[in-house]
């Protein structure tokens, strides 16, 4: 949406204030007021798994009213940010480029200076994982995984290619071209987070 801003002479300095659906911080006596369309959501506490189920299906059902969001864990409470980052990569794996960012506010001084992470890099590994381990358990590949680094990106490429051509039954490209790209394509894989499932689909 469109974010608009409005200055008024009033307020107090260096305050947030959250007040009928808009965002105003107040800075040299100048309050800026941004208006982001704020909506409550009431959601339960979370005290058994029951609840917990309908926190996730309460969180997938906003994430599905948009076609693209950012989300913000930095103030959640115990529970909630896992259950959000849970609701997040299953959503990574149904909905391709539907996160663009995941924001954590990381405490560098305590309660004076923070610096904003993005995490979405950790969501990009869950992501890695999955592709690795549908290969190597039926050497299928899923269409619907977005990836952002070059290597992991060409390796998906490569093994969507040894899937398709072996459903086709092209065996002989299949032995001739695509497994020995594979074969590169595993050795240039440097992160040694997914070794062992790595060389695990070499040995086949």
């Amino acid at each position: 949406e469109t974010i608009k801003r409005t200055v008024k002479k009033i307020g107090r300095k260096g305050k947030w204030d959250v007040s009928l659906g808009h965002l105003g911080y107040v800075k040299n006596a100048e309050v800026y007021w941004f208006d982001f369309n704020i909506k409550k959501l009431w959601i339960t506490f979370g005290e058994d798994e029951n609840q917990f189920r309908t926190i996730l299906t309460k969180i997938d059902e906003k994430i599905r009213e948009y076609d693209e969001v950012i989300i913000d864990v930095s103030h959640g409470f115990r529970h909630l940010p896992i259950l959000m980052t849970i609701d997040l990569i299953i959503t990574s794996l149904k909905e391709k480029g539907k996160i663009r960012q995941i924001l954590f506010a990381e405490e560098i001084v305590q309660y004076k200076k923070y610096k904003i992470v993005d995490l979405k890099h950790y969501l990009e590994l869950s992501n890695i994982a999955f592709l690795i381990n549908t290969f190597k358990d039926n050497y299928t590949v899923s269409k619907h995984i977005q990836l952002r680094d070059k290597e992991f990106l060409k390796l998906a490429k490569t093994m969507r290619q040894f899937s398709d051509n072996l459903m086709g039954l092209s065996i002989e490209h299949l032995l001739n071209y695509i497994v020995p790209k594979l074969l590169t394509e595993i050795e240039n894989i440097k992160d040694e987070l997914f070794s062992d499932e790595l060389q695990e689909i070499k040995r086949h």
